[in-house]
């Protein structure tokens, strides 16, 4: 996010990673237990289960085993990358916070890029002190309005620095489900590999009624630029809003897509199938079918990761994209 401004530093919340830190902990140990448990009735299986049907269903069962140890360990991952982060913020931002306040309490006036001013009741001080006592009061302050900016200003840099750490680990984390989708081809402009940037960000208003029926808008902005807008409707869970949550979307392909392909992906019928966990500020996944009518291949789909606020819920929703620009 790069260096925040102090009106940021006062209204920054840490807690939501937390919040996460303590979904994904719960998730991975669920899922866990879910996969021990299925392992050990699949390894039985061969003493009541000796078709070819058998055999079938027991190798597709090593392939989803493969898949949710993958989802196991990046859920860990996030779990400590998400506390890590937590209390490396929170050291940061107090103590960015104790400078802002110390630069107060010698009555300067501390700007929004964390400058540090004389204000107008100093200023009336050292003017009352006569010319040259005032002359020489006025520079004493000047110098330590200078060392309290120099003083503010590397803190705010250092929290800027922790929080786009926290963020890079945690996207980190979840690197190795992306790859296993087909969306850690290359970045643009670079063949040796990588997790690529995002085809596309997708920002959803919706909400659902307690009958289930609902909807929304979308608007999709491709990484060529493009933007597109369109109605959703859908069914979803009751009560289930979002206001706005915003994710990253990859298609399922190695490589990246060019801007014909995404534009052919995301203009006209699209079917987003998307949940989102955590109260107030939410963690959202999504899966688009968006090659419509085409659905034999890998990128007629897209794999989405994001966030935003609403409420816990999940849903199925149709849009049809309009291009405006």
């Amino acid at each position: 996010m790069g260096t925040p401004t102090v009106s940021q530093v006062r209204s920054l919340d840490v807690s939501p990673l937390l919040t996460l830190a303590d979904e994904w902990r719960q998730g991975h140990q669920d899922a866990s237990g879910h996969q021990a448990t299925v392992a050990a009735d699949v390894a039985a299986s061969p003493e009541y289960w000796l078709s070819s049907g058998g055999d079938t269903m027991r190798e597709r069962h090593g392939k989803a085993d493969d898949f949710l140890t993958h989802t196991i360990n990046a859920l860990v991952a996030g779990d400590t990358a998400a506390r890590d982060g937590h209390a490396a913020i929170t050291s940061s931002h107090q103590q960015t916070l104790t400078k802002i306040e110390d630069a107060e309490h010698a009555g300067y006036h501390v700007a929004e890029d964390g400058s540090v001013h004389l204000s107008t009741t100093q200023k009336l001080l050292a003017a009352a002190l006569g010319p040259i006592s005032g002359m020489l009061t006025m520079g004493a302050m000047q110098r330590n309005a200078s060392h309290h900016s120099g003083v503010i200003r590397s803190a705010l840099g250092f929290l800027g620095n922790t929080l786009d750490s926290a963020t890079s680990h945690i996207t980190g984390a979840f690197q190795g489900l992306a790859a296993l989708t087909g969306v850690a081809g290359p970045a643009p402009g670079n063949s040796g590999g990588g997790l690529r940037t995002p085809d596309y960000y997708s920002i959803d208003f919706g909400a659902f009624s307690p009958w289930l029926i609902g909807g929304g808008g979308v608007v999709t902005i491709t990484r060529n630029g493009h933007v597109y807008v369109g109605p959703q409707i859908g069914i979803g869970t009751p009560g289930d809003i979002e206001l706005p949550v915003v994710r990253g979307g990859w298609i399922n392909q190695g490589n990246t897509p060019s801007a014909d392909q995404l534009d052919g992906y995301i203009h006209g019928w699209g079917v987003t199938v998307s949940g989102q966990a955590g109260p107030g500020v939410v963690g959202s996944v999504g899966e688009t079918w968006g090659g419509i009518p085409d659905f034999s291949h890998l990128n007629d789909y897209s794999t989405e990761v994001g966030g935003g606020f609403g409420t816990p819920g999940a849903a199925l929703t149709g849009s049809y994209m309009f291009r405006l620009w």
